[in-house]
């Protein structure tokens, strides 16, 4: 089984490599305890990191119901006190980002005519894992926050500062 690029792809392999487990273990249909927690983590983390909706995950992690996932994260929230992640992030204007959206301009306006790599925001960054920094990407992309490099790679640039400047949003 293959899995392309994706944030919840890469959560599901960070939850993996924490359990010892394989990520089609996890998304597979067993109701072994240890797997069953695995998914649950990985449910709950794909909602508070990415705030994709209860079904895009549920296709993501072995194509389930939209109620599983609601209820894996719900059970892994009170298992550990946490709450449970409401609602999506929304995908345009300035109001409501994540605080690992707000990190991560932070960090991109530090040089805003850099390209940023991936490894470089992680090297800046060191509490978030690669899936946080890439979700978290992702939605600053699709709120046009941010723009990719022109090679169209997982590059990144803030449009923040040029705009704060009086330019044009391009």
């Amino acid at each position: 089984m293959t899995f392309a690029w994706h944030p919840i792809t890469t959560i599901l392999r960070e939850v993996a490599a924490a359990h010892d487990l394989s990520v089609a273990s996890i998304v597979g249909p067993s109701r072994f305890l240890p797997q069953i927690q695995a998914r649950q983590e990985a449910m709950y983390r794909a909602r508070a990191e990415t705030g994709a909706s209860y079904s895009d995950i549920a296709r993501r992690i072995g194509g389930r119901d939209h109620a599983t996932v609601l209820h894996g994260v719900r059970v892994h929230a009170a298992r550990n006190g946490l709450a449970v992640p409401q609602g999506r992030y929304p995908a345009s204007g300035t109001t409501g980002s994540s605080p690992r959206q707000t990190e991560l301009l932070a960090v991109l306006q530090t040089r805003p005519e850099h390209i940023w790599t991936v490894d470089e925001l992680l090297s800046r960054m060191p509490s978030a894992s690669r899936g946080a920094v890439l979700s978290a990407a992702l939605r600053l992309l699709s709120a046009g926050r941010v723009r990719q490099g022109r090679d169209g790679r997982c590059r990144l640039y803030s449009l923040e500062m040029r705009m704060a400047d009086g330019e044009a949003r391009p």
